[in-house]
């Protein structure tokens, strides 16, 4: 079993740093991007418009002035048409698309305050009277803006991310509110908008990652009813096997190793048994058999595997559906779909969510993939352009998008040569891995044949 490195992708090598600062009367922005050819800055001055501003090059420094008023502001710089935050801005809010918008705020007497109540966590627990989760005695209060939204439900660790069960209301002010009984703990939690579009909270801070390029929120409910925003530390990884980096000590530490294993109940088709959500079978592929795999290299070590009742029924669930000629859940049946016959409102199903992965280690490292993800079009607001991205899609591209999704999925041994099963089968995706683009519908079917064979 070989181990895999955990790569930092940057997208900007070139960037060194950035400063925003005030001087007669206006606001300056200053990015070092001396290789760029054309760098823009945009933000909520602008509402997001991404012709922005276009920034003078001046000595390998671009510098864009603008008149602003007191206020708080979030913006980004456009570095050849990518969108990178201010390196050196540590006041930051989730973007709701797995990233960050840098914000400073501009005092009345004219300075930039870059730090505050916004800054993101690290690893102190921040006391807030932020508008977002608040403690009543009613319950907690969620409250989410979305005035065009006509449909916005609260999902979270304390429903088992059911999307529709909590159905937020709506007043005169486009503010969706909804107040639930909570045990002290702690909590993540997502919007879920019209019943499709999943998004953190823009007013929360405190975030984890979700494991598919974007963030849960979070917080924490204590015992005297207060709300806590905290975030998780971040911890390196190593580039090589732990075990590697250990010296031998006079006396032994024994270690009980438990892996716990499981998925949400996540809701069916009642009539199909359909599943609305792919984790389940996508797990199955890459994670449950990976974690087992790497103890081969260590037959000495003892561990424990807890497999839940709640996932082994959905895995076998799955199996049986798609045996009998059914489709397990959503994302197979739009995965298996002719390319040539996907409708509008499919194909708006696939630009939604078949970039459900971690965009910098299981998208942009397949070229393909990374090339059909910057082809999509987003508003100003920074919502997908669905009218402007269908149009942008070939019927080859729509198809290739159905292969990438389950491709990256796979563990990286799939990917990279044979595996040997243990009903004795061998199954590999590399020749679709090397084969990169303008697949078949065949290739559709044979991929989705594998997943089920390493499923079962």
């Amino acid at each position: 079993m070989r181990y895999v490195k955990i790569l930092l992708f940057f997208l900007l090598a070139n960037i060194s740093n950035a400063e925003v600062k005030y001087e007669k009367g206006k606001v300056i922005f200053i990015m070092e991007a001396p290789e760029a050819n054309k760098v823009v800055v945009t933000g909520t001055f602008l509402n997001w418009n991404p012709q922005g501003i276009e920034m003078e090059k001046r000595d390998g420094s671009w510098f864009a002035e603008i008149e602003l008023k007191p206020g708080e502001y979030e913006y980004k710089f456009i570095v050849d048409g990518t969108w990178v935050e201010d390196p050196d801005n540590p006041r930051k809010v989730p973007d709701g698309f797995g990233g960050f918008n840098s914000v400073f705020e501009l005092t009345e007497d004219g300075k930039i305050i870059t730090v505050g109540k916004l800054k993101t966590p690290s690893s102190k627990a921040i006391k807030t009277s932020w508008k977002g989760p608040e403690y009543t005695p009613e319950g907690v209060l969620f409250r989410f803006y979305a005035p065009d939204a006509n449909r916005v439900f609260l999902a979270g660790t304390f429903n088992n991310w059911a999307p529709d069960a909590l159905q937020m209301q709506k007043d005169e002010n486009g503010i969706f509110s909804v107040k639930i009984k909570l045990h002290p703990g702690t909590y993540q939690y997502k919007f879920v908008i019209e019943g499709t579009t999943w998004k953190e909270d823009p007013t929360n801070p405190a975030k984890v990652d979700d494991g598919f390029g974007g963030f849960n929120s979070v917080f924490k409910l204590t015992e005297e009813g207060e709300i806590i925003l905290e975030s998780p530390k971040q911890q390196k990884l190593p580039d090589e096997p732990v075990i590697n980096q250990l010296k031998p000590l006079g006396t032994p530490l024994y270690l009980a190793i438990v892996w716990h294993q499981h998925q949400p109940r996540y809701y069916k088709d009642l009539k199909t048994g359909e599943s609305f959500a792919p984790w389940v079978r996508l797990h199955g592929i890459k994670d449950y058999y990976d974690m087992v795999s790497i103890l081969e290299k260590y037959p000495d070590i003892h561990f424990t595997v807890n497999l839940t009742p709640v996932l082994l029924m959905q895995l076998e669930d799955e199996i049986k559906l798609y045996e009998e000629g059914e489709s397990p859940d959503v994302c197979v049946r739009m995965t298996l779909k002719n390319a040539d016959s996907l409708t509008y409102e499919d194909k708006k199903y696939l630009l939604e969510n078949f970039f459900s992965a971690n965009w910098d280690n299981m998208i942009d490292i397949w070229p393909r993939y990374k090339e059909l993800r910057l082809k999509r079009a987003f508003t100003t607001s920074g919502s997908i352009d669905f009218d402007a991205s269908i149009k942008k899609f070939t019927t080859q591209d729509w198809r290739d998008l159905q292969v990438w999704f389950n491709l990256a999925w796979f563990d990286p041994d799939f990917q990279e040569g044979d595996v040997k099963l243990p009903t004795g089968e061998t199954v590999s995706v590399k020749k679709f891995i090397d084969k990169g683009r303008n697949f078949s519908e065949k290739d559709k079917r044979e991929i989705i044949d594998i997943q089920f064979k390493i499923l079962k």
